[in-house]
């Protein structure tokens, strides 16, 4: 055993976390708690460190506004992260990375989300979710053209992990999967807006799969008042419920303006944890700056133990 797969062993059993291969065998995912990550690439929206050099993107040059995690993908795992929100976008020389809105990152995307993936194929005792967003295709129908970034993007990050990937073939509906797929090494789950490319056997439809709101409120007890609201009910019975903790920068039509989302996440976090301990059935709980200390992590963390510890009882 190499010490990257010490370390991986290492890092996926938490004190704080209850792995998912513990539950009982028929636990669906749409019953497990687990924490997400919102645009989990923008950490490559890195500060300069020649502060003479021009900005590489808008993300670069205003990361207050851009950014919204500061640990790469498989830092964001050992963090606790299990569902990753990954906004991809094919640039002129056929290379692959990260964006947010506006704005394109440098590094490499597909190096970045392979690494995410070896480190998931190995950690068997949990699930790993993954949604991705392709810039510039159509959220009803992905795939639209030959040679679509999708494509050749998923084509390449996935050829390896086929026999980890959840698929149609063992469950219609992802919130479906139940813990025993574990025990056959089946713990990845991919998932594209209206996508219907080369990978579609192995790719689930998001919008099908997910029971959503985002609030778009650069306010915290507005954002909490709108994620209590909509989650008071528990969400269809094959659903992911996703709770979209995310605060944007500002909200011109509300005239919301914070100081970046970091600033303002580590002054209102306990808000937003007040808001997600009243919330009764959690799903994944998707965060900004997953693993840093101003952020509401901890207390995310805390509600996703005691929730699956309670499914154990069941």
């Amino acid at each position: 055993m190499n010490a990257y797969e010490i370390e991986t062993i290492e890092h996926t059993r938490q004190d704080d976390y209850v792995d998912h291969i513990d539950l009982p065998d028929n636990t669906p995912l749409s019953k497990i708690a687990m924490l997400g990550s919102h645009d989990a690439g923008t950490y490559a929206y890195s500060k300069r460190r020649n502060k003479n050099r021009i900005p590489r993107s808008l993300g670069e040059a205003f990361p207050g506004a851009f950014k919204t995690q500061n640990k790469t993908l498989v830092e964001q795992a050992e963090a606790g992260a299990r569902y990753f929100d990954i906004r991809v976008a094919r640039n002129k020389d056929n290379s692959f990375s990260f964006f947010h809105g506006p704005s394109v990152a440098s590094g490499n995307a597909v190096d970045d989300v392979i690494e995410l993936l070896q480190y998931a194929a190995k950690d068997t005792n949990n699930f790993y979710l993954i949604k991705f967003v392709f810039k510039g295709e159509s959220k009803k129908n992905t795939v639209s053209r030959k040679n679509a970034a999708s494509d050749v993007f998923l084509e390449t990050v996935l050829k390896n992990y086929h026999g980890n990937l959840i698929t149609k073939n063992d469950t219609l509906n992802l919130g479906d999967a139940s813990v025993d797929l574990l025990n056959k090494g089946k713990n990845i789950g991919i998932m594209v807006h209206g996508y219907n490319g080369v990978e579609k056997d192995f790719v689930y439809p998001y919008k099908e799969q997910v029971n959503t709101k985002w609030a778009n409120r650069a306010d915290a007890e507005e954002t909490a008042k709108s994620l209590t609201d909509f989650h008071t009910k528990p969400a269809p019975a094959n659903k992911l419920n996703i709770i979209q903790t995310n605060m944007p920068f500002a909200n011109v039509r509300h005239r919301e303006v914070t100081r970046g989302v970091k600033n303002y996440l580590s002054r209102k976090k306990n808000i937003l944890a007040d808001a997600i301990n009243n919330i009764l059935h959690p799903g994944i709980i998707s965060a900004d700056y997953i693993g840093d200390d101003k952020s509401a992590t901890p207390e995310f963390i805390n509600r996703i133990k005691l929730h699956n510890q309670e499914l154990m009882r069941q």
